[in-house]
Parts: structure tokens; C-alpha cells; sequence
């Protein structure tokens, strides 16, 4: 694994939010498909969640990254999905999309969470007091109070200046 799992609580909600989904399909899976293995089950729930993560990356966040222009200029659009797994398709990431490119989010970074109980502001958390500490995440409402704060806060400007917590 990536040692970098819990470099953020946000990164670990992601993760988590994703392993219940995982979870969840599994168990809906399990009493439809009596019959699976236990391996079966687990492929054919991970494939899922992958086709939703794919879904949700194509069809809500990189229209909005890279515009609707765009889209249709890289052919991009997913009118013409295929549903078949293809294995000789290399899924790698360059190294310049990795270390260059992908890297503009972390100007979008905001150095505290402002987290909310009932729609009221409960707490101002530096974003430093978090990094590798996911300790928070075991705290009754943290974790959907933090999912809350996800949607809702805005996002800092995606231009060359960084928080220096990044």
C-alpha cells in the first residue's frame, strides 16, 4: 500500500466512505448470489465500485476540471462505454501527469476544516493537526460531520499559490 493513506482525515474519509460502499454492495451481493465464493464476491463487488468511481470521475468531476469543450475534443464523453474488461489495456499514470499535472489540485487545498454539528460551526481544525493522524475518525459523528464539511466548504482557487500547510 501507499504509506500515505492517512496523510490527510479528508483522504481518510474517502477511503473509508469507498470501503463501506464496498461493504454495502457486498452484503446486497451476497444474499442475491448465494452460490459465490468468497473471492467471487469480492471481485465482482470491487468491480463495481470501480465502475462507480470511473463514473463518477467522468461523468461529475473532469467536465467540470477540464470543461464540456474539452470532452468532446479528447473524445472523451462516455457514449460509447464498453462493458467488457480489457487486460492488455496498460492503466498506468505517466510519470508527467503524476508529477506535474495532477499535482494543480493542491492549490485547491484549504489549510483548516471547519466542521459543522447541525449545521452550527463546532470547530476550526488546522489541517496540519490531521496529517497521518486519522485519530478524530473514531469520534461518534466525526466521520459524517467531516463528509458534511467535504460538500460544503468551498475549495481554495486553482491558480499557483498554496496553503503552506501543502
Amino acid at each position: 500500500g501507499d504509506s500515505r493513506v492517512d496523510q490527510t482525515v479528508t483522504l481518510v474519509a474517502v477511503h473509508t466512505l469507498f470501503m463501506r460502499e464496498h461493504n454495502r454492495l457486498a452484503e446486497e451481493l451476497a444474499l442475491l448470489n448465494t452460490h459465490w465464493s468468497d473471492e467471487t464476491l469480492f471481485e465482482e463487488t470491487r468491480a463495481i465500485v470501480i465502475a462507480e468511481l470511473q463514473h463518477i470521475f467522468y461523468t461529475e468531476w473532469l467536465p467540470l476540471l477540464i470543461g464540456e469543450h474539452a470532452l468532446d475534443d479528447f473524445d472523451l464523453r462516455d457514449s460509447d462505454v464498453q462493458s467488457v474488461y480489457e487486460p492488455t489495456i496498460n492503466p498506468s499514470t505517466t510519470n508527467e501527469f503524476s508529477a506535474a499535472a495532477y499535482r494543480y489540485g493542491h492549490s485547491t487545498v484549504e489549510g483548516k476544516l471547519r466542521i459543522r454539528k447541525n449545521k452550527e460551526l463546532d470547530e476550526i481544525i488546522k489541517l496540519p493537526d490531521l496529517m497521518f493522524n486519522p485519530s478524530k475518525m473514531r469520534l461518534k459523528d466525526f466521520f459524517d460531520n467531516l463528509l458534511q464539511m467535504m460538500t460544503t466548504q468551498p475549495m481554495q482557487n486553482v491558480d499557483s499559490s498554496f496553503t503552506d500547510v501543502v
